[in-house]
């Protein structure tokens, strides 16, 4: 969970996340985690998200390894309204971003991911229920990292 006082929002995110250069994996990655140009069998998706209260992000999935994921991800948040910074990387799961308001606000972005984008929903939407009583909580979207790519 990342939390960020200096501004009236947060992300809660995955906490084992970690965007260190040549260091792809993280703590629930498969065992030989592709780095850049490299790839799997598996599909890598992650988000990146902006805690300036605008309740930007980014995401990227259907990538076949970790760091092309992050990479897209990053690209695609800071295009919308940067500097973002990262919030989960999964592998073979689906993730959910919820945001919580309280009136115009957005005070809490949350991250989740799970086997399926149900189960991903259900965790962003808990979370965010636990986390900000009170507080009006929207899902904002959600995929699965092997989802086909729309462009």
């Amino acid at each position: 969970m990342l939390r960020m006082p200096r501004y009236n929002a947060s992300i809660r995110a995955d906490r084992n996340a970690t965007e260190s250069p040549g260091n792809y994996c993280y703590s629930g990655c498969i065992a030989s985690c592709p780095g850049p140009g490299q790839h799997s069998n598996s599909f890598y998706g992650a988000v990146y998200a902006n805690n300036d209260g605008s309740g930007t992000f980014g995401t990227a999935y259907h990538w076949k390894n970790q760091f092309d994921a992050m990479s897209q991800a990053r690209k695609n948040c800071v295009a919308r309204k940067g500097p973002c910074q990262l919030a989960a990387v999964f592998v073979d799961r689906c993730a959910a971003i919820v945001w919580a308001r309280r009136g115009d606000a957005i005070t809490d972005i949350l991250v989740a991911n799970g086997p399926s984008r149900a189960a991903a929903e259900s965790t962003a939407l808990r979370g965010c229920q636990a986390n900000q009583p009170g507080a009006t909580c929207q899902m904002q979207n959600s995929f699965c990292a092997g989802d086909s790519p729309n462009w």
